[in-house]
């Protein structure tokens, strides 16, 4: 079973190697470091994941269902970015240093709506 480890399931389209190691609770990954490889062969992101912890006795089908990543910390296309998500796995805060090396703090409302950024 091929698990996307940062739930993104437009990764998965976009890539043809997903490579990864997970450290896991008892049902589900834990903590997973994970590198993907476009058509072309270059590197899309590559980062580690920390995620909730689902409850015990859930059969892994289940228990993916129900984990979420809470912590990201990734270079996707060339973006340094700390992602802290709530538990329903909603990004509510992100720390960016772009391409263009400028620094960016969004803070997100559940929905997904930046109500603070910096600069």
């Amino acid at each position: 079973m091929q698990v996307d480890l940062l739930g993104e399931v437009r990764w998965l389209r976009r890539c043809v190697v997903v490579s990864a190691l997970a450290f896991d609770y008892s049902n589900m990954d834990a903590i997973g470091l994970v590198t993907r490889m476009g058509p072309d062969g270059r590197p899309l992101s590559s980062g580690l994941q920390i995620n909730s912890q689902p409850a015990p006795g859930l059969s892994v089908d289940e228990a993916s269902k129900q984990s979420q990543a809470r912590i990201v910390i990734q270079n996707e296309s060339n973006n340094a970015e700390i992602l802290l998500a709530d538990r329903q796995g909603r990004n509510r805060i992100v720390l960016r240093v772009g391409q263009d090396d400028q620094a960016r703090l969004e803070i997100l409302d559940a929905a997904g709506k930046v109500v603070f950024q910096a600069p």
